[in-house]
């Protein structure tokens, strides 16, 4: 069943792919499929303008980090410079909690947006313009940066 499938999908790529169907999408006016690469560049730049109209999510995510540095810092303002076991543990946890903090905080934001556009992914993904790796990866290098200098403030 699955290999019936793939064998399936294969053949459908390379009846797209063929010079007389693609003769004959450009004779009723439509282009056929971009390819992966093309596909991952137009997703990239949908995902950079998507990125760039939503601005106030930018601004939620660097006020949030700048409050949670300030309460985990106060919290731990007094963790000793001793080289004792204890001062040692205490630096342990801040540390764990900062790495919890911020990778749980890039990782909702991440969650979060996918969740909006399912129903665009699905509809795209059905009519075949695209495969997830492309979506997911263009997704990831456009929400990266955000994420890194996210992090840069949280470490001042």
């Amino acid at each position: 069943d699955r290999q019936d499938q793939m064998l399936g999908r294969d053949l459908a790529a390379s009846i797209v792919q063929s010079q007389d169907v693609q003769d004959l999408l450009s004779k009723e006016g439509k282009d056929p499929p971009p390819g992966q690469w093309a596909a991952f560049f137009i997703l990239i730049r949908r995902a950079w303008l998507t990125f760039l109209r939503g601005p106030e999510l930018l601004r939620q995510n660097v006020v949030q980090a700048v409050c949670s540095a300030i309460m985990l810092g106060l919290i731990f303002l007094r963790v000793g410079d001793d080289t004792d076991q204890q001062s040692v543990s205490d630096r342990n946890g801040v540390i764990i909690i900062l790495l919890m903090n911020t990778g749980f905080s890039s990782a909702f934001g991440v969650v979060g947006s996918f969740g909006q556009q399912k129903s665009i992914f699905l509809r795209e993904y059905q009519a075949r313009y695209y495969g997830v790796l492309p979506y997911f990866f263009a997704r990831a290098l456009v929400v990266v940066p955000s994420i890194v200098c996210i992090t840069f403030i949280y470490s001042l």
